[in-house]
């Protein structure tokens, strides 16, 4: 058993250590795909050392039980429990991964119909500009893809500051 608390507290560590680490990494101006990459390790880094210690400790008190005989019905019973919780939470995962589908989906096509409604067709890989004071420029995914942008941001920035920001929310799209 100490192992499995070795683990989680190393786990624990980990997912304190992080966001200070981050913090310094990104002050001192490193490259965003470095800090990117740095919280994924870090992040898989700590699911795993706290996660896969219990697991283990769960897996081998199953494998216990099952050699020592037919479960009792308290045994059972938790079996049936533990498994009906885990699809409840997957078909509500999956649920709501449709319902973020269909508002994605939804968001776009208001996007397009007011592309249409705009300029009368719909830009090809292009950039919807809205007649928008505020400087704002954003990506929406879909087929085809859009970047939304404001009259306001060519207004405050030069020709090539609205061309990288129009690279970065284009970059969405290669990626």
């Amino acid at each position: 058993m100490s192992a499995v608390w070795a683990w989680t507290l190393s786990g624990l560590a980990v997912a304190v250590i992080a966001p200070p680490l981050l913090a310094a990494l990104v002050r001192r101006g490193v490259d965003a795909r470095i800090i990117l990459l740095t919280w994924a390790t870090l992040l898989t880094a700590t699911v795993v050392s706290i996660g896969l210690p219990a697991l283990g400790e769960v897996v081998h008190r199953c494998w216990l039980v099952l050699h020592d005989g037919a479960p009792d019905s308290t045994d059972a019973v938790g079996g049936l429990l533990s498994a009906t919780i885990l699809l409840a939470a997957a078909v509500r995962a999956l649920w709501a991964l449709r319902c973020s589908r269909a508002a994605r989906h939804a968001l776009h096509d208001r996007h397009l119909g007011l592309a249409r409604i705009l300029d009368g067709v719909v830009p090809d890989h292009g950039v919807l500009w809205l007649p928008v004071a505020a400087p704002l420029a954003y990506s929406v995914a879909g087929h085809p893809p859009l970047v939304v942008a404001s009259t306001g941001l060519r207004a405050m920035l030069d020709t090539d500051a609205v061309a990288g920001v129009l690279a970065h929310e284009r970059f969405v799209f290669d990626t």
